[in-house]
């Protein structure tokens, strides 16, 4: 990387809240006479306009058009620079082109109406001729809409049409003043190619014999914008977080100070940034405006002060947490004594006695209160409650208070469900009990085998709790034979813990994080669960939603809810592990005073502050191979997606229009104008596209315009200059009687082809 000298600084961005509203030319009559035309060079990106004759247009503005509310609230239609006195943000910004065609006439006009105010032209009507640029090939329909524009809004006496691109052609190969307009070039400009590189699209028109070349032009719907454009995506595609500061005046600024083209081979140029020692060379970084923050420095005793109140609000939580536990099983110590008490009034009560006392029991949420099998499975519910409470209190390091005596002989007593029950049915064959009988068998049965597997749990556990209590034993007499022996198996079963406890918690971080990668595998359980065809969600036979899944038929299926789980390990285990950890930190501590216990391991390896403060390196945009990439679109559309003839290609088919000794003769003067030609790099890449279809030692010269983007207005103003330029020009009389789109034809102008309208 690149040291901070190196980055690029972005200049400020223009304010629009101080920047004044441009003030209208002083229009002089006597300077400026009927007679002097009026030429308008209306741009996608920019219009101009000046008089004839000048060098330089009067006024350049924006060809924008935007409506926005004035401080009285209402909406009101602004223009050009007046769209740079306002918050475009909050302004509907919209363009009269398509494409370098003019489609929305309305905005045409207000940019017209804006233009004239600007050059101080206030009078009722227009007494100027006006010669107006327009798009090769333009669309009749567009230059009758325009023609109507002048003629019937403006009542301009004359109006004049020329391309564009060969008013630039005109200025640069020609001295006009030697011409009248209607003459053909001669000369060395009698034979040229014309290259055009403009805002919204790019033309290549041939000329030969002082003509140009209509059916043999070519154009391609990219130019300056779809560079920009490209531009702005990269940079949002790498720096997503820099969205409101990735702004169009920024992206134009790298755009036309950094970009360059590939002078020949483009994957010659790429490769140069193969290496990462090349790379690092190369990368281009600007930076972009930030606020720096000051970094939150702590002091040794607000560290000691923080930890202190951390441990002051964790002493806290202990406490709360084993007053809730302490309630709990209080309450749950009542409700068990409170119902023994109840199931003893039940024996030999009969109709509404049992009824009462049913009432009663009913309190409790059991469903059966007069069955005193369903007393005696809710009170195993509750003593289990209450044990599981106990053993979590326990391993938080609390005491366990006894309870009523009542209580205590109950917990330690044998539950119903586990004493052993006779089934007298199941030796008796069937075809000696009845149909009911045979039925009461059947529940037995079942009955039987669940007892059967309950007791054969209760014996596994048994045997578990005893051969706990042997290696306890066995661990308590090595600890007093030889306890530096057992410190070392004991930190080892607590590291193996600990590590099983770290994971844990790791694990609920993660999921609780919504990027993590075990928050979306859930997700993706919980998706893959849920998620059905809504075309499969019908109705069955019974009425029920019916989703088209088989979920459920296979019990592999419900594992899914253990992936769903946030937790990878049971209540039961978790607790169990804690425990064990809590109890060898005891053990631990009366053989090893340094040993930290896992209730403090969070405190001493905490950090200061988690908070990151971001650096000036954090907002820079770094740029390699985008800045040849973009303008390359220009030469291979293919980049971005569109199967459009590359510049090259357009060449190409132009010449291949033409034999060899007229290729070779309008290699002899080629000319570039457009904005979208100022990339470095670019006319030397056209040199090498154009050589590579010509013959060994052919004669080859590519001449750019002295000034790309005004050469237009500039060959404009000479050619409207002319003694004899309003031969040129169209009245409003021949616009009536000829058709609307019609418009004379001169050497700089479009052919007219009558449109069906107007021919029938």
């Amino acid at each position: 990387p690149k040291d901070d000298e190196d980055v690029i600084e972005f200049p400020p961005e223009p304010s629009t809240s101080n920047l004044p509203e441009p003030r209208p030319l002083e229009y002089d009559g006597s300077k400026w006479p009927p007679s002097k035309p009026l030429v308008i060079d209306v741009g996608s990106h920019s219009t101009r306009a000046g008089w004839a004759g000048e060098k330089d247009p009067c006024v350049v503005l924006r060809s924008l058009v935007g409506k926005a509310k004035d401080g009285k609230g209402d909406l009101v239609t602004l223009a050009g620079d007046q769209l740079l006195c306002r918050d475009i943000s909050k302004t509907m910004v919209r363009s009269p082109f398509e494409k370098d065609v003019v489609q929305h006439f309305e905005s045409m006009e207000t940019i017209l109406d804006y233009t004239l105010y600007r050059m101080g032209i206030h009078t009722e009507k227009l007494y100027h001729p006006v010669l107006v640029t327009e798009a090769l090939c333009n669309p009749n329909y567009c230059r009758s809409r325009f023609s109507e524009i002048l003629f019937e809004c403006y009542g301009a006496p004359k109006v004049a049409y020329g391309v564009d691109a060969l008013f630039a052609y005109d200025s640069m190969l020609n001295s006009p003043a030697s011409y009248t307009p209607q003459e053909t070039w001669g000369g060395k400009a009698s034979h040229g190619l014309i290259i055009r590189v403009g805002h919204s699209s790019s033309n290549v028109i041939p000329i030969y014999d002082g003509a140009v070349g209509f059916k043999s032009s070519y154009r391609m719907a990219l130019g300056g914008f779809s560079c920009s454009n490209t531009l702005q995506q990269l940079l949002l595609l790498r720096h997503p977080q820099h969205k409101p500061a990735i702004t169009a005046h920024r992206v134009q600024l790298i755009k036309e100070k950094f970009c360059f083209v590939a002078q020949e081979d483009y994957m010659e140029k790429l490769r140069e940034y193969e290496s990462l020692e090349s790379l690092q060379k190369k990368i281009v970084r600007f930076q972009l405006p930030y606020t720096e923050k000051e970094v939150p420095v702590q002091t040794e005793e607000e560290i000691q002060r923080r930890k202190r109140q951390r441990e002051e609000q964790a002493k806290r939580l202990r406490e709360m947490a084993s007053q809730k536990r302490q309630e709990k099983l209080r309450v749950l110590a009542q409700n068990i004594k409170a119902l023994l008490d109840l199931q003893n009034q039940m024996k030999g009560l009969k109709g509404k006695e049992l009824a009462a006392v049913g009432e009663k029991i009913a309190a409790f949420g059991i469903s059966e209160p007069t069955k005193p099998a369903s007393v005696s499975k809710f009170l195993g519910n509750l003593s289990r409650q209450l044990n599981d409470i106990r053993a979590k209190h326990k391993a938080k390091g609390f005491d366990v208070p006894a309870d009523d005596p009542v209580v205590e002989e109950f917990l330690k007593a044998e539950p119903e469900e586990d004493k052993e029950e006779s089934f007298p049915l199941l030796n008796v064959p069937d075809d000696k009990l009845s149909a009911e009988d045979r039925e009461k068998k059947r529940k037995q049965k079942m009955m039987a085998g669940l007892q059967q597997a309950r007791l054969a749990e209760k014996k596994r556990k048994t045997e578990q709790a005893e051969e706990k209590q042997r290696k306890r034993q066995e661990e308590e007499e090595e600890r007093k034979l030889d306890p530096q022996k057992w410190l070392t198996g004991a930190k080892q079963r607590h590291a193996n813990l600990f590590q099983k406890y770290q994971q844990r918690q790791k694990k609920k971080a993660m999921v609780n994080d919504r990027r993590s990668e075990a928050s979306n595998e859930r997700m993706k359980a919980i998706i893959s669960t849920l998620a059905g065809s809504e075309d499969a969600k019908k109705k069955n036979a019974d009425g029920c939603a019916d989703d088209g899944s088989d979920f459920g038929d296979d019990d592999d299926d419900w594992n899914v809810y253990r992936q769903i789980s946030r937790e990878a390990v049971s209540d039961s285990s978790e607790e169990e592990v804690d425990a064990t950890l809590a109890e060898l930190d005891a053990q631990i501590l009366e053989l090893d005073p340094l040993h930290i216990p896992v209730s403090q391991f969070h405190q001493e390896n905490e950090p200061s502050t988690n908070v990151y403060i971001p650096t000036a390196r954090d907002f820079q945009l770094a740029l390699s191979t985008e800045l040849i990439q973009v303008p390359e679109i220009l030469f291979q559309p293919s980049i971005i997606g569109l199967e459009h003839c590359g510049m090259a290609e357009l060449i190409n088919n132009v010449l291949n229009r033409y034999n060899m000794d007229q290729r070779m003769r309008m290699a002899e003067n080629v000319y570039i104008c457009g904005g979208g030609s100022l990339f470095p790099g670019f006319k030397e890449r056209i040199e090498y596209e154009i050589r590579c279809l010509l013959p060994a030692g052919a004669n080859l010269n590519v001449v750019v315009a002295h000034d790309p983007i005004l050469e237009t207005w500039r060959g404009a103003s000479k050619f409207a200059a002319h003694e004899k330029f309003e031969s040129v020009c169209l009245t409003k009389q021949e616009w009536e009687e000829k058709g609307p789109g019609y418009l004379i034809e001169h050497r700089c102008s479009n052919k007219f082809f009558p449109s069906i309208a107007s021919t029938m």
